[in-house]
Parts: C-alpha cells; structure tokens; sequence
C-alpha cells in the first residue's frame, strides 16, 4: 500500500474544519482544542495575526503534525481582524 492510500489518508485529510479552543493557546504555549468530538493538542501557526486563542473561541485548524493540530485565525475573521487594522490607520 502507498503511503496516501488506504485509512491513514482518509484520517488525515479528514481532520479540517474549526476547532473549539478549551485550554489557552499562547505563541509559545500549546493549549487543547476540540474538533469533531475529539480532543487534540494544538499549537498556533506561525503566520497568525492572533497571538493567543481562548476558551470559547473557534479557530481553523490548518494542518496536523503528528498528534498536534496546528491553528489559525478562521478566513472571514482574518479579514475582519485586517478591515479592522484598516480603520486605525484611516
């Protein structure tokens, strides 16, 4: 079997969508997010214009690494964050 074949693949490009946080995530701190009912480790990625994500809030998971699904600010609240910084410059 090739190695983006069989069930491991289908996990793999299964874990998409918007992750709960339920423990602080900092920059340099891993907190724990829920996606589909189940509980991952995660870390914010290196690009995002969030430096910490909270309990409560929802962020979009953009890759894996091992058993580490790595964060972002979700698509529309990345353009409401930059229209945002937009208006203080105006």
């Amino acid at each position: 079997m090739k190695r983006n074949e069989g069930p491991v693949a289908n996990l793999i490009t299964a874990i998409r969508g918007n992750a709960k946080i339920e423990e602080l995530i900092t920059a340099t701190q891993s907190g724990r997010v829920k996606l589909n009912g189940v509980y991952w480790k995660a870390i914010l990625h290196s690009s995002s214009a969030k430096k910490m994500a909270f309990p409560g809030e929802e962020m979009e998971v953009i890759c894996r690494d091992g058993n580490t699904l790595i964060v972002g600010l979700m698509q529309s609240a990345s353009r409401s964050l930059f229209e945002n910084q937009l208006d203080t410059l105006a």
